[in-house]
């Protein structure tokens, strides 16, 4: 998100929801056909055959991504710190 422009955050926020949610509602139909075509122990096979896959593309595509990024900058020293001000003691009357 710090890579992100203030003004774009909620598009991305809600882009990234949305991808999300869509995995939501696209998996229970897939594994359904699965094991509703093959059967229980079938359709469990495939199933996991393909989260392994997925979460292995997932893996390199992160790692190909980002693995040229800059390990030593933090955030705060990209954004820089946020001013507080100092509280005003409460006077009773």
């Amino acid at each position: 998100m710090e890579r992100v422009s203030p003004g774009e955050r909620a598009t991305l926020a809600a882009g990234m929801t949305l991808l999300w949610n869509l995995g939501l509602v696209i998996a229970p139909i897939y594994y359904g056909l699965l094991q509703d075509g093959l059967g229980f122990t079938a359709g469990f096979t495939v199933d996991f055959v393909t989260i392994i896959v997925l979460y292995t593309i997932a893996t390199s595509l992160l790692w190909h991504w980002f693995r040229d990024t800059d390990r030593t900058a933090t955030s705060e020293a990209m954004i820089g710190p946020i001013p507080v001000e100092t509280p005003v003691p409460f006077e009773h009357a």
